[in-house]
């Protein structure tokens, strides 16, 4: 479980919260609307950690290898 940062501090992140951030981000790619679409691959092509909602981090949580996932998409 990952900590992030709310209005009352630093609170947990649970797995399910961050499955339904990667999900929304593979529905916007889905959508073929640029705007999303570019900002859902930025988002998944980052090599960041220090945001809790990172896909890197997201990944992890998720048991999910991250390059593995990104190979997949890539070929989508």
């Amino acid at each position: 479980m990952l900590r992030s940062l709310g209005p009352g501090g630093w609170t947990k992140t649970s797995p399910a919260a961050l499955a339904t951030v990667g999900m929304r981000a593979l529905e916007l790619m889905a959508t073929g609307r640029l705007f999303e679409f570019e900002e859902a691959r930025r988002w998944i092509e980052a090599n960041e950690r220090e945001w809790p909602y990172s896909f890197e981090n997201i990944c992890d949580v998720l048991d999910i290898d991250p390059l593995y996932l990104r190979e997949g998409l890539q070929r989508y």
